[in-house]
């Protein structure tokens, strides 16, 4: 039986608490700031109507999402929900406890009493016995002490149900949520060869637990997709811990999951509050890229000069060891040195990128290769056309041969009327060039084009 539990506000007193921990939990985790929790939990009942306190839940969890599964056990009635979450600090007990008695002890270990009237932070206001007021400078007091935690407040985010259970003994059932404070993303580490094109591509997960709840030994999935959610979710706070964890074996197995991809983690970990881990998503493979390099050029009729974009392109294909998804996430390219130590030469994201599609990474821009685009003439043919000539050149100071792409874009409806040598047409409003450099050299494009207005 399925008991889909409805969101009830108000306030309960707790009877009694009887919920003992099944088996480890099985996290779901998803890009967006979102987990999907599924415990096994043990209720102890007695007979009749009663309120169970669940504990070590998610503080971020979305009470109106919890559901709970009985299995095959009859006679367990969910009557009422409460999340209960505010927790216990300094501020909260002083603001509960205005109008009531509270005893101070100062530095000289002399204890005083009184009724807290206020507290500024600096001082607090007390009643005497016979009514006349004090101003306690809280400087000169080392330690309050209250009389009981005061009603309402919790040291830890807990759910509070109301039960009909009838028959007293012990109840096995699902809990499931959603919670914010979850999220997960690749890393990769592409290793870039000296001069031939060969690199390696390392990967690994990145998992954060910002939730409000530690799950140990949890079974943890990850969806690679980005999910249609009816609203945003607040964003969790950023981690402070970080753990590392490798597997001798595959640590990670991949499917297919509706329209996205689910990777599962191939052994139990767990997932400790305010915390990182990362875990490595699949082995290194040998790959093979080329080094691109691109002179582009978005705006009319206007003059740039400025250094070449270098980028890293790779097919991620079976026949170059991947064809595999390769899910959202930062990829750090990296070459050795004459010494032999690694440096960062470029950073970029990818998206989500199904098997057989190019990966293309922006390295950066070459400091030896540079683009100079200026504006040769320029005639406008009343309000019909329009009508300019473009002479790009480009100076390799490298020691090497490099092919440079040149992309200019135009809209609207436009033509080249002239040019030095052959042009491409990749899309409708884009002309690109392939230009080969000399080492030690320059080379120059020059066309015209005409703008139909």
């Amino acid at each position: 039986m399925k008991n889909y539990l409805n969101w009830i506000l108000g306030s309960l007193l707790l009877v009694s608490s009887a919920f003992g921990a099944g088996k480890s939990p099985v996290v779901t985790i998803y890009n967006s700031n979102l987990g999907l929790i599924q415990e096994e939990r043990s209720l102890t009942l007695q007979k009749g109507r009663q309120s169970v306190a669940v504990t070590d839940v998610a503080s971020k969890i979305q009470p109106a999402t919890v559901h709970v599964e009985g299995g095959e056990n009859a006679g367990l009635q969910l009557l009422e929900q409460n999340f209960q979450y505010d927790l216990v600090n300094t501020a909260k007990v002083f603001d509960k406890f205005l109008g009531s008695q509270i005893t101070l002890v100062t530095d000289s270990d002399e204890s005083q009493f009184g009724t807290l009237l206020a507290r500024d932070g600096s001082s607090l206001i007390l009643r005497n016995e016979d009514g006349t007021l004090r101003i306690v400078d809280t400087g000169n007091v080392k330690e309050y002490i209250f009389p009981e935690l005061p009603e309402g407040l919790i040291v830890r985010p807990t759910l509070q149900w109301i039960i009909d259970a009838q028959r007293a003994g012990t109840y096995p059932v699902m809990l499931r949520y959603l919670t914010g404070g979850m999220s997960w993303n690749a890393e990769y580490i592409l290793q870039l060869g000296e001069q031939n094109g060969q690199g390696v591509l390392s990967s690994w997960v990145t998992l954060e637990n910002s939730s409000g709840a530690t799950f140990q030994d949890a079974t943890v999935k990850l969806v690679a997709g980005n999910i249609h959610r009816a609203r945003e979710q607040e964003r969790g706070r950023i981690p402070q811990q970080l753990s590392l964890q490798r597997a001798e074996t595959a640590p990670v197995s991949e499917r297919q999951l509706f329209e996205y991809h689910l990777y599962q983690i191939e052994f139990p970990t767990t997932l400790n509050q305010n915390a990182m881990k990362q875990v490595v998503l699949r082995e290194p493979s040998d790959i093979r890229y080329q080094r691109e390099y691109t002179f582009e050029h978005r705006e009319r009729a206007t003059a740039k000069q400025e250094n070449v974009e270098v980028a890293i392109a790779f097919q991620n294909s079976k026949q170059n060891n991947l064809g595999v998804a390769l899910p959202a996430g930062v990829v750090r390219m990296m070459q050795e040195d004459v010494d032999g130590n690694e440096v960062l030469v470029g950073e970029d994201k990818i998206d989500h990128t199904p098997a057989d599609e190019e990966v293309r990474l922006t390295a950066g821009t070459a400091f030896d290769v540079v683009g100079d685009r200026t504006i040769q003439s320029y005639q406008r043919r009343a309000n019909t056309s329009e009508r300019w000539t473009v002479n790009i050149t480009l100076r390799n100071h490298k020691k090497s041969r490099v092919a440079v792409d040149v992309l200019d874009h135009y809209y609207g409806d436009w033509e080249i009327l002239d040019e030095s040598m052959p042009s491409e047409r990749p899309n409708a409003s884009t002309v690109q060039f392939r230009v080969q450099v000399p080492a030690d050299s320059q080379a120059t494009v020059q066309y015209t084009v005409e703008r139909h207005l």
